[in-house]
Formats: structure tokens, C-alpha cells, sequence
């Protein structure tokens, strides 16, 4: 059973990690313009910083396809990339910017109708990155290069309704106006 979790929970973060990655590289500007709209670093750092982090979720993607039997490591790299995340946006939250866009489309493009930052947000990255945590600490058995097979192969119907259901959130006032 606790492989089946680890393989399933590996799997998803392959997924969900890959799938960023993948949709920063395509939109790299709104990516670094999102970094630098969080005013965290200097502005003629953004396109570094953005860089950085893409590199981060693609490298840990990388990892966690590349040599299963780290996954402990990998469940670690995410943890600590999502936990980055959320302390992004707390600070800003604390500083009032309310506004932001979240950055957080994979697979969904951003502009109108997309999510801007919340507690909500920090809370649900900063309960997954715990949950990664406790992955990293729990994952002392090594899983094999099926296991993570598998569990991508679960993961993604999972990932195709979350981007579905942000795609039909972000469209839902446009999809009611069609319908009065």
C-alpha cells in the first residue's frame, strides 16, 4: 500500500512539476514578468530569478523521472520550490498587494479571468509542501522505474481534470453570460 502511495504521489508531482515547467518555457515573459511583479528580488534580477525557479521544477521533475529510487529527494526539492512559493505570497499579501496574479496557470493561459493571489493560495501550497515533507521523510524505500510509470499514468486524468476545471473557473462568467 505504501508504495502504491509513494508511486502515485511520485507520479503526480512528475505531472504537475513537468507540466509548469513546460508551460513557463512556452511563456517565459509572462513568467518573469509575474516574478517581477512579486517585487522580491531587483528588477534586473526577474529574468534570473524566473529562470531559477523554472529550473528548479523542471531539474526536480528531471530527478524524480531519472532516478526514482531518490525519490525522498525529489519529494524534498518540491516541498522546499512550493514552500518558496507560499512565503512569495505572504509577504506580498502582507504588504497589501492583493492584486497579483497567483502565476499558477499550468496549462491555463493567463490574462483575464486568472487567479490573483489569496491565503487560500498560501495555505493550499503551504499544506502541500508539509504533505511533500512528510513524502520526503516517508519515501525510504526507493521506487523502481515502473512504479513511477504507473504513477504517472494515474496522475495524468487527475491533471487533465484540474486544468479542465481551472479552465471552466477562469471562463465561468463568460460561460454564464452566453447562457442568459
Amino acid at each position: 500500500m505504501a508504495i502504491a502511495v509513494l508511486s502515485l504521489a511520485l507520479g503526480g508531482l512528475v505531472v504537475f512539476l513537468a507540466g509548469s515547467a513546460f508551460y513557463k518555457v512556452r511563456h517565459f515573459a509572462d513568467h518573469r514578468d509575474a516574478v517581477e511583479a512579486y517585487r522580491l528580488t531587483p528588477q534586473s534580477l526577474s529574468s534570473l530569478a524566473a529562470g531559477a525557479l523554472l529550473v528548479w521544477e523542471g531539474a526536480t521533475a528531471l530527478l524524480a523521472v531519472a532516478a526514482p529510487s531518490l525519490a525522498s529527494i525529489a519529494f524534498a526539492s518540491a516541498a522546499g520550490l512550493l514552500a518558496v512559493y507560499a512565503v512569495a505570497m505572504a509577504i506580498n499579501l502582507m504588504r497589501g498587494r492583493r492584486t497579483l496574479d497567483c502565476g499558477c496557470h499550468w496549462g491555463v493561459a493567463s490574462g483575464a479571468g486568472s487567479s490573483t493571489i489569496s491565503w487560500a493560495h498560501v495555505g493550499r501550497l503551504g499544506a502541500a509542501a508539509i504533505v511533500l515533507g512528510g513524502l520526503a521523510s516517508a519515501a525510504t524505500v526507493g521506487l523502481t522505474y515502473a512504479q513511477v510509470a504507473l504513477g504517472v499514468f494515474w496522475a495524468v486524468p487527475f491533471a487533465m481534470l484540474w486544468t479542465a476545471g481551472a479552465a471552466l473557473r477562469r471562463n465561468a462568467a463568460a460561460l454564464a453570460g452566453r447562457a442568459a
